[in-house]
């Protein structure tokens, strides 16, 4: 069993209630109406690096309002900025997993309340290593997921991992900081191991999102090597100077030349 912010025992959402809620909520996801102002958010001056950026949010509010997903994922929370945005334009349950919300004051469900919006959110203040493996027991689906929570490359790819086991066919996954090697390193692998993957364009480069097909199994001694590369045209972000600030590049390139069968 999962716990909410509370410590309060939850078990994950029941397929039979999720959709009888998405019964419900895609009614009203056609009139869902504007997103949130990003400018109400309550996001402390000092620390705006750490959020996505006003633009980024607005992209994921009208992409999830465009794919229409019936269930939508994400790791980390912070001050729930891309969670308000994710939200308001799916109007269906949300999970969300964070481990550090006291760092952040609480702030995320605070913004959450405030815009009316908690009442879609599944929050889970534990590590997504935890969380992510406990949904999938649960046998949560999900259309869309949004990861952006630990930025070194294993915990990228155990987010990635175990989303891809509850991402339905056809579902979204979107990695944010594109301009961290770590990411660019997680993309390089999706794109040269994961058949049924591929990446769709979009306007924001520090945001890749790919789109899932029919899962295909390959042979247990395939692996394509995977070049880092930043093709997106990210730059380096500014992280903000208040107490939750965090070093943004936590990697150290660690690909070595291929080798040769002696």
């Amino acid at each position: 069993m999962l716990s909410d912010i509370h410590g309060r025992a939850v078990s994950a959402v029941p397929r039979s209630t999720m959709a009888a809620k998405t019964q419900r909520v895609e009614k009203t996801s056609e009139t869902a109406g504007k997103p949130p102002r990003f400018e109400d958010l309550d996001i402390p001056p000092s620390d705006k690096g750490t959020s996505v950026s006003k633009e980024e949010a607005e992209f994921m509010h009208g992409l999830v309002a465009r794919l229409r997903p019936k269930a939508t994922l994400e790791v980390g929370f912070g001050y729930g900025a891309s969670t308000a945005f994710i939200v308001s334009g799916a109007r269906v349950t949300h999970y969300v997993m964070d481990p550090f919300q006291q760092d952040y004051g609480h702030r995320a469900l605070g913004n959450l309340r405030k815009l009316g919006l908690d009442s879609y959110v599944k929050f889970f203040p534990h590590y997504s290593h935890s969380a992510l493996p406990q949904l999938l027991q649960e046998g949560v689906r999900v259309d869309f997921a949004f990861i952006d929570g630990g930025h070194r490359f294993d915990d990228i790819f155990v987010d990635f991992y175990y989303t891809d086991l509850l991402l339905e066919q056809g579902g979204h996954i979107l990695l944010h900081d594109a301009w961290m090697r770590s990411t660019q390193h997680v993309a390089s692998w999706i794109k040269s191991n994961k058949r049924n993957y591929t990446v769709v364009p979009t306007e924001r480069k520090n945001l890749i999102l790919f789109r899932s097909a029919e899962k295909t199994i390959a042979p247990g001694t395939t692996f394509a090597a995977s070049p880092l590369s930043n093709p997106y045209g990210a730059t380096r972000r500014t992280p903000g100077s208040g107490k939750s600030a965090r070093s943004w590049e936590k990697s150290v390139s660690f690909l070595a030349p291929p080798r040769t069968a002696s």
